[in-house]
């Protein structure tokens, strides 16, 4: 899988098509890890193919943190889980909060 996305990364350049960013890369990673309950840096690095130091220097270049696009996955896979009618707390499970609460916390702060 890992030399698929090289070479597909390599075509991008060749044509002169912009790669995707590493927020777009791992954002992607996260929305297919987290119903896994999987949100670790270490194993989105290493589905990406590069360092954990790399996934958090290119994040920091573009001007965001990993927690930040980690958050805005599960905000994604939460309010489409929701629209399928998916209970709270399945919801809390798929996406890796330790309890209901959390979940609740953090679409407060984004909605205030």
């Amino acid at each position: 899988m890992k030399n698929k996305k090289n070479i597909f990364l390599r075509l991008f350049s060749r044509q002169g098509i912009d790669s995707p960013s590493m927020k777009e890369q791992v954002r992607g990673v996260l929305l297919e890890l987290l119903p896994n309950g999987i949100a670790y840096t270490g194993t989105v690095a290493a589905k990406l193919g590069v360092s954990e130091q790399t996934v958090l220097d290119e994040l920091e270049e573009e001007n965001c943190t990993f927690q930040e696009v980690l958050e805005e996955a599960r905000k994604t896979l939460a309010i489409n889980y929701i629209q399928q009618d998916y209970r709270l707390e399945e919801i809390v499970c798929l996406l890796g909060y330790t309890n209901t609460r959390a979940l609740i916390s953090i679409f407060k702060e984004r909605l205030l």
